[in-house]
């Protein structure tokens, strides 16, 4: 599983769920931003289905992978390392196990 798989999904999904993490959901403003709902983190099959068809692995594979990358990130989190995802942002776990997310800053397109 790529990090990078999550903000492209969340391009076509209103809300891509990290099993084990939270749910990332696009807000509908006027600037698009992106939270983390630490509440849902139950595999609802949406990313596995993805990781299955850019892989062209099947749905078992990608579940593994999925479940290798996100025992890695927890593990990251719990030894006290903030993880950033490139495009999304950056997630943290304080003392208590709480895991908060904070977005990447928008980065616009320039032409001189």
């Amino acid at each position: 599983m790529k990090a990078e798989y999550l903000p492209e999904l969340l391009k076509s999904n209103k809300t891509v769920i990290l099993p084990g993490i939270g749910a990332f959901t696009e807000n509908t403003s006027s600037v698009p931003a992106v939270s983390l709902n630490p509440f849902l983190r139950f595999n609802d099959g949406l990313l596995v289905s993805f990781i299955s068809e850019k892989e062209k692995i099947s749905a078992d594979d990608a579940g593994k992978k999925l479940e290798v990358f996100t025992n890695g990130l927890i593990s990251l989190l719990q030894s006290g390392r903030d993880v950033t995802i490139k495009n999304l942002g950056k997630l943290k776990m304080d003392s208590s196990g709480k895991i908060s997310f904070n977005l990447a800053a928008v980065t616009f397109l320039v032409i001189t």
